[in-house]
């Protein structure tokens, strides 16, 4: 019988640059003892096939060691010992452990535990990825909860990604849980973790502890990033408190920070007002100081100028964006045929729709409806069938608001044969 202990780390180590070649030999020395592989050999393909991005592969390997040594701790030593033979990424190999025994049955699933805790000990990366993947964000945090029961210390790069991953999904009950929990670790807080639950708080309207926060930024000596200076003033400007915006905007700007986005959030904020006039000169008077323009920006103008039924001022900016070569999208010609058939000038309304099609739009069941909606109010029947004739050619799809505009025009103006067949 072949001897595995004498001949197959030898022969994984010539062929560590030659993965599949590496599985194809341990596949053929199984052939011999008609037993899985076993774990040394597991672990050297473990390290290999990822390393070259055979994947499934690895997961076929992952699998047959994990059905011949189910939850062994000493698994994760035999891998240890790998590093310094065959030359594989520590984050790469625990990685790849960590999410795959964490989509095995629950006695396995331990073993991402220590996984997960072993990669803590050694400094290597745990993203939030990790922690986020596939909807399994409690599993993350039970992994850093028990790691913190049993003693294991984290740093708050570890409570950042946790806290990161649940304010993607917008849980600010859990990103806060998770704050008081670094603190009573005794653990400071970084611009980060600081970045992280400010955002959240501006998120969810809570602002004014969001300013608690940014005072103990400042407090602390730390400089707030772009990522803060943006989430407040995007929570003042939706608050409507244009004024402590536009302060923490200039002192944003002190600090030589650049703040493109931010010019994003408060011309936005300016429009919902229906200050359109400041917004525009804001507006010009940053573009002649270098401000980077692109879609957002002038389609804010464009819906401030709709709300306030200034139809002109809307096709203004949307002339000034050819000057500028921004390219409309179809936001931008949603927008305004709204706002042309709101004001009943349908004609503009349907010059705009027919240059979106032109420009290779199809629009979508919103737009279509609009228009339908318009014609429909002003008893011109003909043309809102016309363009539900358009909007099936183009193929897109009704919704039940663009079918009631539809269904109410026919009736009042006693089109009971059109009418009939969309019942």
């Amino acid at each position: 019988m072949l001897s595995s202990k004498i001949l197959i780390k030898p022969v994984l180590l010539i062929l560590k640059l030659k993965p599949t070649s590496a599985f194809n030999f341990v596949k053929w020395t199984q052939s011999f003892s008609n037993s899985p592989h076993a774990l040394p050999s597991s672990s050297a393909l473990i390290h290999l096939l990822p390393r070259h991005g055979v994947f499934g592969v690895a997961a076929q390997v992952f699998d047959e060691m994990v059905n011949h040594s189910g939850a062994n701790i000493d698994v994760l030593e035999v891998f240890s010992e790998g590093f310094s033979d065959f030359g594989s990424n520590p984050d790469v190999v625990f990685r790849f452990l960590f999410e795959n025994y964490g989509e095995k049955e629950m006695v396995v699933v331990d073993m991402a535990f220590h996984v997960f805790m072993k990669m803590a000990k050694e400094g290597l990366c745990i993203s939030n990825n990790l922690v986020h993947r596939e909807g399994r964000l409690d599993e993350g945090e039970k992994l850093l909860s028990d790691a913190l029961d049993r003693g294991v210390n984290l740093d708050v790069v570890v409570f950042s990604l946790v806290m990161d991953a649940f304010g993607e999904v917008g849980n600010l009950e859990r990103v806060v849980q998770l704050y008081k929990r670094m603190l009573e670790e005794g653990l400071s807080p970084n611009m980060v973790s600081y970045s992280i639950l400010i955002s959240g708080l501006c998120g969810n309207g809570r602002i004014l502890k969001a300013c608690g926060i940014f005072g103990q930024i400042i407090k602390r000596g730390f400089e707030p990033s772009l990522i803060t200076y943006t989430s407040l003033i995007d929570g003042f400007c939706k608050m409507g408190n244009l004024k402590d915006g536009f302060h923490l905007f200039d002192d944003m700007v002190e600090k030589v920070h650049q703040p493109d986005v931010v010019y994003n959030v408060l011309l936005d904020g300016l429009c919902k007002e229906g200050m359109i006039r400041t917004a525009l000169m804001f507006f010009f008077n940053h573009v002649s100081r270098g401000l980077k323009l692109n879609i957002f920006i002038f389609n804010s103008l464009m819906d401030g100028s709709c709300r306030l039924k200034q139809l002109r001022n809307s096709l203004k900016v949307y002339m000034l964006m050819g000057m500028y070569s921004i390219q409309p999208d179809i936001v931008t010609y949603t927008l305004l045929v709204r706002g042309a058939t709101k004001q009943g000038k349908l004609d503009d309304g349907r010059l705009i729709f027919f240059q979106m099609l032109k420009r290779g739009f199809l629009g979508d069941a919103t737009m279509y409806c609009n228009l339908m909606d318009g014609f429909c109010k002003y008893k011109i029947p003909t043309t809102g069938l016309q363009i539900f004739i358009v909007m099936q050619r183009n193929g897109v799809a009704a919704d039940i608001a663009v079918y009631n505009v539809l269904l109410n025009m026919l009736l009042k103006e006693c089109y009971l044969a059109e009418a009939s067949p969309l019942f």
